[in-house]
């Protein structure tokens, strides 16, 4: 397919062998173990741009019709392959930097579409979104059947407050090459902050599946599922995401097992970092469920477990109009709290937080669960007990109500009979 195993496309290439760090004659495996060897060194958060040319180089040594492909292209003079190298080792940790040094390799090599591709992503990297467009624009412009441009126009362009373009040129780049997992990454993240969130999930599934291969590369889109899902608290869709990437990461391959599990980590620091105690657990547990002799993740995972006391002692403290704190304390102890009189005791102490009031906890239950329906079996199931409670609370009261309702009429007709007497 037209633009894949070269760097934009570009009429000479970068040297993939190099960037991986392997023989060109190299097997598959050796290409394999310096790819997960790789990324776990250089991570998306820590060396995007890294990140990306690892990735890229992977995609096309790894497969073979690429790599024929591939190895058929035009190397680059030393003086370009150069100056790129200075350029990422310097953009890697600040891209701006690395701007300068490619705009002088640009203006005497203009015949490499490499060299303002790179450009092009360096200033992207800076935040100077509107003129990575405009060389990414002209690039897609020159050569409308590359993948990569379109992808990076389309980035560009949502990040530029042009989302139906962005989108367009992202779809536009799929349909050039679906095998690409950063592309559906993009658009899942773009219906993601839109709140399309069934867009997100349908686009990151069929990324999942393009190759008809699920591996370890696919891991950003399995952990972007999680992310999507842990939204709305789908554990199933959740677990039953995790369970398809842990059957495929080979269980002889100790060092890509240890590579998922520590973007797993990666998660759980991001959902405590968000406050959210329930999906920090669920992604220590899936990275345990890949590295299981990690005993600091095990002591992580119960220490989880045991601080459902701390959102019971919250849950106590917790006034009316504070819905969103003591609707975390319920699905916390739902979904972390293993105990069920534990469990109870904390959805007690919930009911006693929002004043007693019977009927308004049924009117925020129902609200409840329709912001986690996918949590609606098992609330139903772990809080029916509460609600008989609550329901006799509530009928008691009632009944109380209506003999003090009696009471009172016995008096105030005495009060009467007793008047009339007097005035006769």
């Amino acid at each position: 397919m037209s633009g894949q195993g070269t760097t934009g496309g570009a009429s000479a290439t970068v040297d993939y062998y190099h960037v991986l760090g392997v023989a060109r004659d190299a097997e598959r495996t050796a290409i394999k173990r310096a790819y997960l060897t790789l990324i776990r060194e250089h991570t998306p958060e820590a060396a995007p741009e890294r990140f990306r040319q690892i990735s890229e180089a992977y995609r096309t040594l790894s497969n073979a019709e690429k790599r024929e492909e591939y190895d058929s292209q035009e190397r680059l003079p030393a003086e370009v392959e150069a100056g790129l190298v200075e350029a990422n080792q310097v953009g890697a940790e600040e891209p701006e930097k690395a701007v300068p040094i490619l705009l002088r390799l640009w203006k005497d090599h203009r015949e490499f579409k490499v060299v303002r591709f790179t450009l092009g992503v360096m200033l992207d990297r800076s935040d100077r979104k509107a003129e990575a467009a405009r060389h990414f624009q002209e690039l897609f412009h020159e050569e409308p059947d590359n993948a990569v441009y379109a992808k990076w126009l389309g980035d560009a362009l949502l990040a530029c407050g042009q989302p139906e373009q962005g989108e367009s040129y992202l779809k536009q780049s799929l349909v050039l090459d679906k095998d690409d997992p950063e592309t559906y990454l993009c658009l899942a993240r773009y219906y993601s902050g839109e709140e399309r969130f069934d867009d997100a999930l349908k686009i990151i599934d069929r990324g999942i599946h393009a190759d008809g291969n699920v591996d370890v590369q696919d891991l950003p889109l399995f952990l972007e599922k999680v992310l999507v899902l842990g939204r709305s608290r789908d554990w199933k869709r959740m677990e039953s995401a995790v369970r398809e990437f842990v059957a495929v990461v080979p269980k002889d391959d100790p060092g890509a097992r240890q590579y998922a599990a520590a973007r797993f980590v990666d998660l759980a620091r991001f959902f405590e970092e968000v406050e959210q105690p329930d999906l920090t657990k669920f992604a220590v547990d899936a990275a345990l469920e890949l590295d299981p002799e990690r005993d600091d993740l095990k002591e992580i995972s119960k220490g989880l477990s045991e601080s459902a006391g701390l959102y019971k002692e919250r849950a106590a403290f917790m006034e009316d109009e504070r819905v969103d704190d003591w609707a975390k304390a319920i699905v916390y102890a739902l979904t972390i709290e293993e105990d069920e009189d534990k469990r109870n005791e904390i959805l007690g102490n919930v009911m006693e937080a929002i004043g007693g009031d019977t009927q308004a906890s049924f009117g925020h239950w129902q609200g409840l669960k329709r912001r986690y329906p996918a949590l609606t079996d098992n609330l139903d199931d772990s809080f029916r007990q509460v609600r008989k409670i609550a329901r006799d609370n509530f009928n008691a009261a009632a009944q109380e109500t209506k003999r003090s309702s009696g009471l009172m009429t016995a008096v105030v007709i005495g009060v009467l009979v007793a008047v009339l007497r007097a005035c006769l």
